[in-house]
Formats: C-alpha cells, structure tokens, sequence
C-alpha cells in the first residue's frame, strides 16, 4: 500500500504537471517542442500513476478555494496551480475524471476546452463537447449540474446542508420536533449530487469542516449513505429516504448535555449510558414530527445496533451504520488521501466487522476501492498475497497471488480467485496511524 507521503506528493506533482500543461497551451500554442514536451510529461505522469498504483481514475476537483488531486487537497499550491483553478472556476468545472487509456491527444482536447473563448464554449456541456471530438477517457462535471435548472454543486449542499442541520437540530433541542419538509429538501438536493455528479467518493470525502462536528458528521453520513444506496442501483426515492433518515440520525444527541459531547477524555460508564440513550431520543422526536417519514426513526434507534446473522434487518440502518463508522474513524484519525481512506474500512473489517452487514460491508470496500491492483493483503488462511485483479462487489474476495506463505495452505506464486472460497478474506494492513484506535473512542463520539 502507498504511504500517505507518497500519495501527497503524487498528487501534488500531478496538479503541478496538469495546470502547467494548461499555462503552456495558452503560452506557446499548439505548435513548437515546448508544447509537444509539456504534454508528453503530463501523459507519461499519468500512466505511470496508473501503471504503478492501479487506480481506476486520476481526479482532480475544485475543493472550497483549494484544489484537490486523487482526493488529496494541494496545500500551498504554486502560481500555475493558483491560475489552473481560477480556469476551472470561468470554465464552471468542479471535477475533471481521468481514466486509463488517456491519448496525448484527449489531454490536449480537454486543454483546448478549458482554453477556448468563453463565447465558444458558453452554455455548453463539457462532456459532450469532449464526446463530439472523441474523447472517451476524460470526463467534466460541471459546478452546477445543468441537467436541472437551478441545481447546485456538491459544495453548494454541503455548507447548506450544515445551516439547515443547525437550525434543525436546535429546534428539536428546544422544541422536539424537526421540519419533515426542510430535511427532505436537502436531502433531495443532496442525493441530485450524488447520483447524477457521480463524483468519486475520495474527492467528496476531501471537502471538510471541522466547526462543528455534529453538524457535519450528519451532512457525512448521508452523503456516504446516500452513494451506497446509488451504488446499489437503489430507485431515486428509496435513496432520497436513506439520505434524509441519515441527515437525522444524531438528532437524539441534542437532548445530551453538551459537555458530554465535547469532553476531550474518555466517558465514564455514567455518561457513556447517558450518550447511548440518544438513540432513543432521536427515535422519539422522530415519531413525534408530523408528517416525518418512519424510516428515519427507525434509523435514529439502530444504527448503532449490532448486526445479527439472519436478520432481515433494514437496508437504510446498515448503510448509515457503516457511513457513521467510518467518518467517526476518520474524524479521530485525520486522513486526506485514498490510501489510508482504505486503511479505514480495512480498520472497520478487522475490529469493527460483527457489526455491519457483511454484504453491505463488502460493497463499501468497493466504494472505496479498498484493494486495488499491486496492494498487500493478509489472508485469513495465515498467507500475505498482492490483489491481481479486484471484485467489482465482493471486494474481500479478489483474485491475488500468493507471496509469502507462514501458515497457510497455498504456495508461494499460487494465484487464487478468493471469490470461489468465501472462507477465506483478504484485508490491507491498517495503517499505523489507526493501530492504538480503540473500539470505545467510536462509540464515544458517534
């Protein structure tokens, strides 16, 4: 697995690369070695990125004032990068998505793009503007989804999202109750986001703010909630539901006293009792509201119950239990880039798996990519083996090679599609950031 200062750099030298291309473009012209160099090194960066690290796309995503590369905000960026971003921001561009098999000649579309007179690309859909020229490993997402008039961007439903938790969350500390109809517009403007962006969850996951944890952590959880339930083919209204039950499931926490909330040390057994019953009085300010949906209670009620083999359980309460887990976890041990966002749901396979669907868990391992090409995995059979190719569902069951065997069964060079023995799991390290993080500390703050 590549370290966190590898991911930093790799995605620094990327934005640097991109937004140089794009000041060489407009400085030389199209024409002249200059150019021809520039764009050569962009491409080979890529494929090499691609080649070594095995990611399925390169993003590259307005983020707040800042830019992010493969889910990794670039601090401090240079001038060019600075002079890429304000291009992006006149081009309405939030997410540029390269994938791989990327020519020279599609970079230098998408660069020509991004470099036109506004007059001739004005009101135009960046995708299909790419499409007409051939561009078939480049995709554009616009800052405001002109599918829907008056839509808004990722970041847009983001910070409003936290406004009107704000205000929520403090009339139903005050009064008990919450409005049905604000919740389900922000979740309707959330899940727009989430399905017809299709913004990769490492760049939503690199949008944060920390102000205030509750808030935030709501808007957290429905949005991963929310790209669970898309993932899962789930019709629209079904994940519009999933995402408002989500946006309100900590509402119990507003009948919690607040030096409880934001106590630094561990709880004692007194208060951690006292937090624990904020289920069920989220459940029932929930069932008080009229007109709330009930979903949402049972939501506020479970999601932080065990999950038991054989149950039927509720799809909504499984997605929002693994969303809830894994931003607490990332919450307690900042991360930025796409590595040790895997290491996370790996933290959640190792110490936190009884407690999750193990199929819903499996499919949040693929959201993530939790295993991709070249990365180390231990077995359950007592093997380590690098993954060969990923399961699109079963992300626990890749094909690997074996390669170092202690106690296993399997030599050295075996490769096995783990899929077919469904006894066996292959889970990445955890990372040594989140080796001392106890179980206690999540339930402490989710």
């Amino acid at each position: 697995m590549i370290t966190t200062t590898t991911t930093a750099a790799r995605a620094r030298d990327l934005a640097v690369r991109v937004a140089g291309a794009n000041h060489s473009r407009r400085l030389y012209g199209v024409r002249g070695r200059a150019w021809a160099r520039t764009l050569e090194a962009l491409h080979a960066a890529l494929n090499t990125h691609f080649e070594e690290e095995g990611h399925r796309e390169v993003t590259v995503g307005l983020l707040g004032e800042g830019l992010a590369v493969l889910g990794v905000p670039i601090h401090d960026p240079p001038s060019s990068v600075v002079r890429f971003m304000s291009k992006l921001v006149e081009r309405d561009v939030e997410i540029i998505v390269i994938r791989p098999g990327v020519t020279s000649a599609e970079l230098e579309t998408l660069l020509s793009y991004l470099g036109a007179d506004s007059a001739d690309v004005a009101a135009v859909k960046a995708d299909i503007w790419l499409r007409e020229r051939g561009v078939e490993h480049i995709s554009v997402k616009h800052l405001r989804l002109m599918t829907k008039e008056g839509s808004e961007s990722f970041r847009d439903v983001y910070f409003r999202g936290k406004r009107v938790l704000q205000r929520e969350f403090s009339r139903a500390g005050h009064g008990g109750s919450v409005s049905p109809a604000a919740v389900g517009d922000l979740a309707k403007s959330l899940m727009e986001v989430i399905l017809e962006a299709e913004t990769p969850v490492a760049t939503l996951l690199a949008l944060k703010d920390r102000d205030d944890f509750s808030l935030v952590h709501s808007v957290n959880v429905a949005t991963l909630a929310g790209s669970q339930a898309g993932a899962l083919g789930l019709p629209e209204p079904d994940v519009q539901a999933i995402v408002s039950a989500a946006l309100t499931h900590d509402i119990g926490k507003t009948k919690v006293p607040e030096a409880i909330l934001t106590k630094g040390a561990p709880l004692t057994d007194k208060e951690r009792d006292l937090l624990a019953h904020h289920t069920v009085d989220g459940a029932r300010i929930l069932l008080e509201t009229p007109g709330n949906d009930a979903l949402a209670s049972i939501v506020a009620l479970r999601h932080h119950d065990d999950f038991v083999p054989g149950s039927p359980g509720l799809c909504a309460v499984e997605l929002c239990k693994l969303a809830d887990a894994f931003d607490v976890i990332r919450s307690l041990r900042p991360f930025d880039d796409a590595a040790s966002m895997r290491g996370a749901v790996a933290y959640m396979v190792r110490k936190l798996r009884a407690r999750f669907n193990p199929y819903l868990l499996q499919r949040f391992g693929a959201l993530v990519n939790i295993a991709p090409p070249a990365t180390l995995v231990a077995l359950s059979s007592g093997e380590i083996a690098e993954v060969v190719e990923p399961h699109l569902e079963l992300s626990l069951h890749p094909i690997v090679r074996v390669t170092e065997t202690r106690r296993g069964r399997w030599p050295v060079g075996q490769t096995i599609d783990l899929s077919v023995d469904m006894n066996v799991l292959a889970v990445p390290a955890i990372p040594t950031a989140m080796r001392d993080l106890d179980p206690s500390e999540i339930d402490d703050l989710g």
